[in-house]
């Protein structure tokens, strides 16, 4: 019994030394999982920015708008998200939240000019996005798709320091300051094209007459609300527009007469009808203007329209006008040759009987 006890007394130090040993080890493990834990918590509540969508195009030779959303996709914190309150961050501790966020849109090729300066998109807690307008103008660049650069400025809070001096506590909060670059693709296109494709009606001089004009929408966006405005100058007196407020899809085409009465004392000839035409664009509904001019051949009156060939002449250009005549004129040469040669046969036939 006493040689039992003796054992027990001299084991007992090493068994608590060794439970002294284990505890220390968990504790310091615990440490050092919260410290990880810590710094992974960090690493997650910075601010993530990134472009969700990128909407609207740039057109040809017109100042054009485009629309980029840039949102922060941060985690939101483990306090933060397992809160009730729904409350903003009224104390500015949210570490994911990007704060005085500038965007300029930076263009590789000269031909796409940014017109719009920085933007100032101010702050965005994470889970949030803004939308930002940028204009540019497209010169010499056919149509297609372009790569653009999207650059970011902002801040973010990185930790809070607090400190205790005479019973005073001081808190200094730390920033980071961070500058990314996004890519991103425009598209370019032409948009509404109007032209005057081609045009039938002549008028005597003193008469009234029926002018149909063909517009044609050569670009690849619709031409809304379309009327033609004629403008009457000499010969011309007066000019009544017809069809108004019509719209033209790309590629396709519409017929508009325009009524015209011309001076009695107009010298036979062809004679230019300015023409306004004026539309909408589907994007925006900016109105736009494109001058065209209508070439109106004026005959003598009492001419009969049945011999007049000014609708077909219309059609021609200076090149082929000339080559039209120069056809005409080698077809009589080839008749009047042939109607020579066959006199001649004929005369050799008689004095050879």
């Amino acid at each position: 019994m006493n040689a039992a006890l003796l054992f027990c007394r001299a084991r007992l130090p090493i068994f608590f030394f060794s439970l002294f040993v284990l505890s220390t080890l968990f504790t310091l493990f615990c440490l050092s999982s919260a410290s990880f834990g810590q710094s992974d918590e960090v690493v997650q509540q910075a601010p993530h920015l990134l472009i969700s969508s990128v909407y609207g195009d740039l057109e040809q030779d017109h100042p054009s708008s485009i629309f980029v959303v840039v949102e922060n996709n941060a985690s939101v914190s483990k306090p933060r998200a397992n809160s009730v309150s729904k409350e903003p961050d009224e104390f500015g501790l949210d570490k994911e939240n990007a704060r005085s966020i500038t965007a300029e849109l930076i263009s590789p090729d000269d031909r796409i000019r940014i017109l719009s300066g920085p933007q100032v998109a101010g702050l965005l807690a994470g889970g949030e996005n803004t939308t930002l307008q940028f204009m540019a103008l497209v010169e010499g660049v056919p149509p297609g798709i372009y790569p653009q650069e999207l650059r970011l400025n902002y801040s973010w809070l990185s930790d809070v320091t607090v400190s205790e001096e005479d019973g005073t506590i001081d808190f200094v909060f730390n920033y980071m300051d961070k500058s990314i670059s996004l890519p991103l693709q425009v598209k370019v296109m032409m948009g509404p094209r109007i032209e005057l494709s081609s045009q039938e009606g002549s008028v005597a001089s003193g008469e009234e007459a029926v002018l149909d004009l063909t517009l044609t929408n050569m670009g690849d966006k619709p031409a809304l609300n379309l009327k033609v405005q004629a403008s009457p100058t000499s010969p011309f007196l007066m000019v009544e527009n017809g069809n108004e407020n019509v719209s033209i899809s790309p590629g396709e085409s519409i017929d508009l007469d325009v009524s015209i009465f011309t001076d009695e004392n107009a010298t036979a000839g062809y004679y230019a009808l300015p023409c306004s035409i004026i539309y909408q664009d589907e994007k925006d509904g900016e109105t736009r203007h494109e001058e065209v001019s209508a070439l109106v051949y004026v005959g003598d009156r009492g001419y009969p329209s049945v011999l007049d060939f000014s609708g077909f002449l219309g059609l021609l250009g200076a090149t082929e006008l000339v080559r039209f005549v120069l056809f005409l004129l080698l077809l009589l040469l080839l008749l009047a040759g042939g109607f020579w040669l066959k006199r001649r046969l004929l005369r050799k036939r008689r004095w050879v009987r």
